[in-house]
């Protein structure tokens, strides 16, 4: 490549090697003299040379009057690209020049290379280009069907406005492990969330079984004491247990009121023997048989309002458990939770119930024997009960709070949805999404 200002010779040179080339050709070089010597010249003759070292390679002798030419080329090929070789060449190939014509020169392997390489790069980015534009339209149809129309999920949802192929190859790098809850699974929640009726029927909250009525420590004193039995006569002890209440309620009446006639059928009661069968029944009811028998009747009476107490918790806990399980399952997140029968405990109370009952019935029957309280815990078996009652009134009212604040738990879904759906979307595209990473690091593609 020769670069040189205007009238330095670039012409001479390049038309001088054109020559030589021609002669090396063995085509007609005779202009050469009139192109190459100057009308200036003082003998009208010029010589043209070119050697490596003491070789001669080439040379021109020129005569310009006659238009004579000695040429010699050694051994050496000449090849000369010059605005005369390429106007020649159009020429000989009868091309009409019409100023349109572009050129685009290879000059070197190096450049061939550069140019297969840029060839390359731009088939693989638009290769990339294409197979992320047909996984951004697979996204997005992906996510309109399973997010806003399955999950019925708002579109305004800022975790769903956020979602995008761009982001999400921004973000996950690695395939991931599959999700705890699938998308289909969140789906059929929410969908359950929908099914709450109107007006739910709540479980409800059950009542604390309590003792506070039943003094064991005054109990066990009674059952250890010793009482001696009446001097009323048996008969008359017997009579008055069979109609207990009958025959308290008539001597207190006449000792009270001081009748001269029975209360209940109005006969005279002042005859001798009369009398003397109402003064032993009023005799008895104060003597400390009947006291502590009265004391032992009295706690026997608790424990049975106690059994009947826990009829109705056990209704109650039943009612409960129901209620609950007709309603968690509308609840996503409490659908897993469970409240408990309480069939043990209420089990273990009413044993220890019947053990105590039993002890005072004996005792009862031997008010001159020691007696001691079973080995049965009632405090013990109603904390236990108690305890389960505490917690499944908590998950009672947990369940209640979270049907009133459904529309809450249906967001969180909602957003719990839209991650696990990029999760999947990756899992389930892994290939594509792989190269559309891959590429966009590789080829720069700016479109994402």
């Amino acid at each position: 490549m020769v670069f040189a200002r205007n009238g330095i010779g670039k012409s001479f040179l390049s038309r001088a090697f054109r020559y030589l080339d021609l002669h090396g050709q063995q085509e007609d070089v005779s202009g050469a003299a009139f192109n190459l010597v100057s009308d200036e010249s003082a003998d009208h003759s010029g010589s043209f040379a070119i050697s490596r070292g003491t070789t001669a390679m080439g040379t021109l002798d020129l005569q310009k009057a006659g238009d004579k030419v000695t040429a010699t080329v050694n051994d050496t090929i000449f090849h000369v690209f010059s605005e005369d070789f390429v106007q020649e060449e159009l020429r000989e190939r009868k091309y009409e020049l019409d100023g349109e014509i572009e050129n685009q020169i290879a000059v070197d392997s190096e450049n061939i290379k550069l140019v297969d390489a840029n060839k390359a790069l731009e088939e693989a980015r638009q290769k990339a280009f294409e197979a992320y534009n047909a996984l951004e339209g697979k996204f997005t149809t992906a996510k309109e069907a399973e997010l806003h129309e399955k999950a019925g999920i708002n579109k305004q949802l800022r975790e769903y406005k956020a979602l995008s192929l761009e982001k999400l190859l921004e973000t996950i790098q690695e395939k991931p492990e599959d999700p705890e809850q699938s998308l289909a699974e969140i789906i059929k929640d929410l969908d359950s969330l929908k099914a709450i009726p109107a007006e739910p029927v709540y479980p409800g909250q059950v009542e604390a079984v309590g003792t506070n009525d039943i003094d064991l420590d005054a109990l066990a004193a009674s059952l250890e004491c010793l009482t001696s039995p009446s001097s009323v006569s048996d008969a008359i002890k017997k009579k008055i247990d069979a109609h207990h209440g009958f025959y308290e309620e008539g001597a207190k009446i006449v000792r009270d009121e001081h009748r001269t006639e029975c209360p209940f059928c109005e006969q005279g009661i002042a005859e001798p023997n009369p009398k003397a069968i109402i003064d032993a029944y009023i005799e008895y009811f104060e003597d400390e048989e009947e006291k502590h028998k009265a004391e032992l009747r009295d706690f026997f009476r608790k424990l049975k309002q106690m059994e009947t107490q826990l009829d109705q918790t056990e209704t109650q806990l039943a009612r409960q458990k129901s209620r609950y399980d007709n309603l968690k399952r509308h609840v996503p997140s409490k659908k897993d939770t469970e409240v408990g029968d309480a069939a043990n405990e209420l089990k273990n109370v009413r044993e220890a119930i019947s053990a105590l009952k039993s002890v005072i019935e004996q005792k009862a029957a031997a008010l001159g024997t020691a007696s001691a309280l079973p080995a049965e815990n009632l405090p013990a078996c109603v904390t236990a009960i108690n305890a389960v009652i505490n917690e499944n009134n908590d998950k009672a009212q947990a369940l209640t709070s979270a049907v009133e604040k459904a529309d809450e738990e249906r967001r969180t879904l909602q957003r719990k949805a839209c991650t696990v759906f990029e999760r999947e979307f990756t899992i389930g595209n892994w290939a594509g999404y792989r190269d559309c990473a891959r590429a966009s690091g590789r080829c720069g593609i700016e479109t994402w």
